[in-house]
């Protein structure tokens, strides 16, 4: 073989060596977007990112890590920690929804802190802790109007264990008439459960008489 094209050859197999077997291209000129060029001539994911699709993508709670920072990137953002070898959230925050945020009991110093993840708008910060604000309880992981909380009209008493159930009565969340407040919920009363019973006995007796 003439010595141009055997060079010529060889220059190829070394240019081809240079690319990445998982998705990465040559580090010459650029590596594409969190990536980075490793000792090898190949580029590679940002410790806070893993390949996904032929892409860096960032990575999410329970993602394999090495530090904290490889956890502080996407939807964990600067809350994010290395915690035995798998990404999760720093000390006093918690998952909602992929995302590191405070959450009800969570350590505080101010209303801001309580105000994301499930506690909403409603959340505060009450002796050091995220809580719902006053007036509002703490139910099915969200502060919602419950059961004998003020109010100024009946759509403030639909949600949490109230549900469609709720009224607005007397400036308190209370339940329709046709329900009463036991167990923790809005249930049918006395009153509808003695029809009930009535009306059925009523179509027994009627059976057996025609």
């Amino acid at each position: 073989m003439d010595t141009k094209y055997w060079i010529l050859a060889v220059g190829v197999v070394v240019a081809m060596s240079y690319a990445s077997v998982e998705g990465g291209s040559v580090c010459t000129p650029t590596c594409n977007a969190n990536q980075t060029c490793n000792s090898n001539n190949m580029c590679e994911c940002l410790p806070a990112y893993k390949l996904m699709d032929s892409a860096c993508m960032a990575k999410e709670y329970d993602d394999a890590c090495t530090a904290a920072a490889n956890c502080q990137s996407g939807h964990l953002g600067a809350w994010g920690t290395c915690t035995s070898g798998k990404c999760a959230c720093s000390s006093g925050y918690t998952l909602y929804m992929k995302m590191c945020s405070k959450g009800y009991d969570d350590t505080c110093t101010n209303a801001a802190e309580c105000k994301t993840g499930s506690l909403g708008a409603w959340g505060t910060c009450t002796s050091g802790k995220c809580a719902c604000m006053a007036e509002y309880t703490w139910y099915m992981n969200m502060c919602s109007k419950g059961y004998d909380d003020a109010c100024t009209a009946d759509a403030n008493c639909t949600s949490g264990n109230l549900g469609n159930r709720g009224v607005c009565k007397s400036s308190k969340c209370a339940c329709h008439n046709d329900y009463s407040w036991a167990g923790g919920v809005c249930s049918k009363g006395a009153a509808g459960v003695t029809i009930s019973i009535t009306l059925m006995l009523a179509a027994l007796l009627s059976r057996k008489l025609f």
